[in-house]
């Protein structure tokens, strides 16, 4: 089945096309800074284009399918879906759904609506079949014990409970670790997957289930994030609504903390971490990354009766042996120890031989991911 994958973000477009009957990718490529400046990436060419609106992006798209002999050939239309609520399996889209991912378009203000509006415009662009694969749905396996807040009870009745997300990514990095560790012949029933990108999450994930997760009701609790603060005392939440304003603290909390706050350098983890060991603040933002990583990972071992093996993805996760490093050797206490080597060569395995748990760096692949659970739902 050929599957074109998409995943529409605030001012990009992320396109994929993948034959699922060998995993191949047959095309891949993006569109940035929709609005302004638009740019067409494939491969390593960038082209200028005029894409002032979502729809002109994804009209491009199409045309770039169509130029490679793609669009006809398309079978079926998988889209990435960051909130789907009480969705909890990937899901064939018409007006019903969607009019249900709306719902939860608050507690994904950065995603659902642009998911949303990729969805609206290519629906309308290419006839085939659109299905939805949502972050949360590898969540709902997630205990209630786990799931609720120590709030009065009728609040879980109305849906506020932990939601969790990345979940395609995380399902992606479960399996594949599992089929690592077999080969090594190592337990693989207790394994905690780290995604370090803009976005930071952690999963604990028991026999193939995920049964805790670092994201909660909304993509802003848990690990600080490139502009996100993680979880805070609710207490200063409450401060800075009063003295800012509900909106204000909105965007102090969403764009303008983690990372981005701490170091006052910005966004880019790369930026910072070059000033790692040179400037002040860029060393302390590394350090509070790692502590942090490494108090949620300890924790999450509770929720596992131990650690079989410990895996990175992502974009900082797989290429960033600095943060690996130091947020393992805060882990030594529960038996994890790198081969340092092998951590800087980005290999596959990163532990040392006694390690007492695997650490595994493996590239996350949300695009197939959602190609075959949307390969999945047409064929049922």
């Amino acid at each position: 089945m050929i599957v074109l994958v998409i995943n529409t973000g605030s001012s990009t477009v992320k396109f994929s096309v993948i034959d699922t009957s060998s995993n191949e990718e047959l095309l891949r490529g993006r569109v940035e800074n929709i609005g302004e400046d638009a740019k067409l990436i494939l491969d390593k060419s960038v082209i200028d284009i005029e894409a002032k609106t979502h729809k002109d992006a994804l009209s491009r798209v199409v045309d770039v399918l169509k130029e490679e002999g793609l669009l006809d050939r398309i079978d079926v239309v998988g889209h990435r879906v960051v909130h789907g609520g009480e969705i909890t399996q990937p899901v064939i889209l018409g007006e019903e759904v969607i009019k249900e991912i709306e719902k939860h378009n608050d507690l994904a203000p950065l995603h659902n609506p642009f998911n949303l509006l990729g969805i609206r415009v290519l629906m309308g662009l290419i006839k085939k079949k659109h299905v939805a694969v949502f972050d949360t749905a590898f969540h709902s396996s997630i205990p209630i014990e786990n799931r609720i807040y120590a709030i009065p009870y009728s609040f879980y009745e109305q849906g506020i409970k932990r939601y969790g997300f990345h979940g395609i990514s995380h399902e992606y990095i479960a399996i594949k670790a599992r089929e690592i560790l077999e080969e090594m012949n190592k337990p693989y029933s207790r394994i905690i997957t780290c995604h370090i990108g803009s976005g930071v999450s952690i999963t604990a994930v028991k026999n193939g289930k995920s049964v805790m997760t670092s994201m909660g009701y909304t993509p802003l609790e848990g690990l600080i994030m490139s502009s996100r603060s993680g979880s805070i005392d609710p207490g200063i939440v409450l401060e800075l609504v009063e003295k800012h304003g509900l909106d204000k603290t909105k965007q102090i909390l969403l764009k303008e903390s983690g990372w981005k706050g701490l170091s006052g350098i910005g966004m880019d983890y790369r930026k910072i971490k070059e000033l790692y060991g040179k400037d002040e603040r860029a060393t302390l933002t590394i350090n509070v990354i790692a502590n942090r990583l490494a108090e949620f990972i300890a924790a999450y071992t509770t929720h596992l009766d131990g650690l079989d093996a410990l895996v990175f993805s992502a974009g900082v996760g797989e290429n960033d042996y600095l943060v690996r490093s130091l947020t393992c050797k805060r882990l030594r206490h529960l038996g994890v120890i790198l081969d340092e080597e092998k951590n800087k060569k980005n290999e596959q395995v990163i532990s040392s031989s006694d390690s007492k748990v695997v650490v595994l760096v493996i590239p996350t692949n949300e695009e197939l991911m959602i190609a075959l659970e949307a390969e999945r739902v047409v064929n049922t």
